[in-house]
């Protein structure tokens, strides 16, 4: 996955809990295994609650929180993580039996489950959906993509209730990263595809060609890096061209009302955006072979709009700017549903959505981001909040090549020891964040509280440069001719990391580290630092998606950042056998409590030898309603845990 398509995911980050002995997850309660009725106290009111931003597909190929939200209501797949993060049973009926060379696994699927057409759910439909994403041309969200297409070699329907799936290699994320993954219907999926080639069967394929390698020569050109690039630089540009060669092909245009600018009027650049991203899966589709193609045009078809799931909540509507409507699926398979209909307000407003909240509009708010409407939450008796550590970390990264200030590790020791760590968190968050000393943020199952904290210690560091080298001259340290005197980039428009960077710059400038602070745009100015060829010293960054603490791309000798390579996660340049060798055998390891123990390894050599200072984790709250309870049929709510949400097919609203 590249860095900028994990960086826009990082709100999507989870805990994961992995196989055990035997290549199989540790016992835990699964769902119900029989359908049952609500009970009495199931009696609910329509559920409402916010999203701040507007859905894009309905379906495995969004990769935005918003539309998460939505489709976890739709969807449901063989599995889901619970509340305390294990891998449990959903449309399975047990955990998969795995081979013993952990290469082959078998799953039982439930045999009562339906789509919301009302056609039985069989392992068919699930192999349709992995076969989808082991393409290609898959246009799933990317680590879907990834986890099917680089480590499963095939996947067999021996009957309607079996599936057999055949690792390339062993893969111990499948579990969370693919298993997970919510199923998508076959028969209603090949019946919308039948529809868009008989739509596209006149378009002219060479023009989609031209069009898409026009639009993509012209933004390669350098002017558009310049200080005023033309308007050919801009996807608005071509804007008529797209919307009559898709028209012509029989694809439904990006609906224009979805596209506003926080001033209340139309983002055109936005809505061209859109346009080209349908014009690069038309070409994409009409160049693929004939097994590619469905999965090349996935995102084109009209069961994106229309969605057809096997979840507790069926699609009724989607009114850009406004709501996504879903009903009541009386044929779910797990017990009847509470509420009648459930309405999703897209607010985009974190003031506005908390104002809803509190008035009762809405009865959950998915994240509160402002610490103002924190507060005010808190002395609200009406409301219950969350507190949970979030699965992601902020970090200050080194670039590690030779030549660079802090390509030696001596100095991003000195580093180290020159802030107080604990106290600049708290300083620079108000207490809205843990330290994290490694790479696994607190609240996973694999994060090791035995690595130790950050030892502040200005003299200290100042001794180990001494002895390694390094000269004091004008109050700075120098050695070999090189000052330890960086630019630190964070981005301007976060507060909190801002704050952190400028508390460090005195401590660091005691131990003679002189650090210039550069609060920079991300799009503009970030984002090419952090490309090939990487001039940049230091960046102060964060990381989500963390579902699993399987974290090579970062840190791996294969994924720094080259000429071929440009965008690839590893923008440090570190590259050590040492760590690839664990952090590969991590990988590989099956058994949940011998993977625990590699993966301390892990985060102890990176706190010790790594490109990163780690700084902090989030802490992420949720509010709810007096009203918002469950109907026990999955247990009730945990406050306490990111995973909240595991249940939510059985939330009810008290009437």
């Amino acid at each position: 996955m590249s860095l900028r398509t994990r960086r826009t995911m990082g709100l999507l980050a989870a805990v994961a809990i992995f196989a055990s002995a035997c290549g199989t997850p540790a016992p835990s309660q699964g769902v119900s295994a029989t359908p049952s009725a609500s009970p009495a106290g199931g009696a609910s009111a329509d559920f409402r609650f916010a999203i701040d931003g507007e859905p894009t597909y309905f379906s495995p190929s969004s990769s935005d929180p918003p539309t998460a939200w939505v489709n976890r209501l739709i969807y449901t797949g063989l599995y889901r993580v619970n509340n305390k993060g294990d891998v449990v049973p959903d449309l399975a009926t047990a955990m998969p039996a795995v081979s013993a060379d952990g290469m082959t696994f078998t799953i039982k699927m439930r045999t009562d489950a339906k789509w919301h057409d009302g056609s039985p759910v069989t392992s068919a439909d699930a192999k349709f959906t992995f076969d989808l994403a082991m393409s290609p041309k898959c246009s799933f969200n990317p680590t879907t993509c990834s986890t099917w297409g680089d480590n499963v070699g095939s996947v067999g329907a021996p009957s309607p209730d079996t599936l057999v799936i055949t690792m390339k290699n062993k893969y111990a994320p499948i579990y969370i990263f693919g298993l997970t993954q919510g199923l998508v219907p076959k028969a209603a999926t090949e019946a919308s595809y039948a529809k868009f080639v008989a739509g596209y069967g006149a378009v002219d394929a060479t023009a989609v060609r031209a069009l898409a390698a026009r639009i993509s020569t012209a933004h390669g050109d350098p002017v558009c890096s310049g200080a005023a690039p033309p308007d050919s630089c801009s996807a608005s540009f071509y804007r008529v061209d797209m919307e009559a060669i898709l028209t012509s092909a029989g694809v439904t245009l990006s609906d224009k009302a979805k596209f506003v600018r926080t001033d209340g009027k139309s983002d055109t650049a936005a809505y061209a955006d859109a346009l080209l991203t349908q014009l690069t899966d038309l070409n994409t589709t009409l160049q693929a072979g004939k097994t590619d193609k469905l999965a090349a045009a996935y995102r084109l078809l009209d069961i994106n709009l229309n969605p057809v799931g096997t979840g507790a909540y069926k699609f009724v509507r989607y009114t850009p700017g406004q709501s996504v409507e879903l009903a009541r699926f009386d044929d779910y398979y797990l017990f009847k549903p509470g509420p009648a209909k459930v309405l999703i307000l897209v607010i985009k407003d974190a003031a506005v959505a908390s104002e809803a909240f509190q008035s009762g509009r809405i009865d959950w708010l998915p994240e509160i981001t402002s610490s103002d409407a924190l507060a005010a939450l808190k002395a609200d008796p009406m409301v219950k909040l969350s507190d949970y550590p979030d699965l992601s970390y902020i970090y200050i990264g080194f670039n590690v090549r030779p030549g660079h200030v802090f390509s030696d590790l001596v100095a991003r020791q000195a580093f180290a020891m020159c802030i107080d760590h604990a106290a600049t968190v708290q300083a620079a968050t108000q207490g809205s964040a843990v330290p994290v000393n490694g790479n696994v943020p607190p609240g996973s199952y694999f994060y090791d509280p035995s690595v130790p904290d950050y030892r502040f210690d200005v003299a200290g560091a100042r001794t180990l440069l001494e002895s390694n080298g390094y000269t004091l001259k004008d109050g700075v340290y120098a050695k070999g001719g090189k000052k330890l005197q960086a630019d630190l980039f964070v981005r301007q428009d976060n507060p909190k990391r801002v704050q952190f960077a400028q508390l460090a710059k005195g401590p660091l400038a005691q131990c003679g580290i002189d650090i210039t602070v550069k609060e920079s745009d991300y799009a503009t100015v970030v984002v090419s630092l952090l490309s090939y060829p990487n001039n940049f010293d230091i960046y102060l960054g964060g990381w989500g998606d963390l579902k699993d603490p399987e974290d090579s791309t970062f840190f791996g000798c294969s994924h720094v950042t080259t000429r071929v390579n440009p965008f690839d996660n590893n923008f440090t340049g570190y590259c050590d056998p040492k760590l690839d060798a664990l952090q590969t055998a991590a990988a590989q390891e099956l058994d949940r409590a011998k993977r625990k123990e590699i993966l301390a390894r892990v985060q102890l050599y990176l706190h010790d030898n790594g490109p990163y200072y780690f700084v902090w984790a989030d802490l992420g709250h949720k509010g709810y309603s007096a009203n918002v309870a469950t109907n026990g049929e999955l247990g009730p709510i945990d406050y306490t845990s990111f995973y909240d949400w595991w249940n939510l097919d059985s939330w009810i609203v008290k009437p």
